[in-house]
């Protein structure tokens, strides 16, 4: 798959409300940071 690819699967599988899909994309050692002051703010 390409970059392009990846990320229009990752958008659809979001949209469709897949998120074990969506995230199956990530590599194991991702790290999200998460911007803002409230209990989903921080580096996941």
């Amino acid at each position: 798959m390409t970059a392009k690819e990846i990320v229009l699967a990752y958008a659809q599988a979001l949209g469709k409300g897949d998120v074990p899909a969506a995230f199956s994309f990530f590599s194991e050692d991702v790290k999200w940071h998460q911007p803002g002051s409230n209990q989903f703010s921080g580096v996941k």
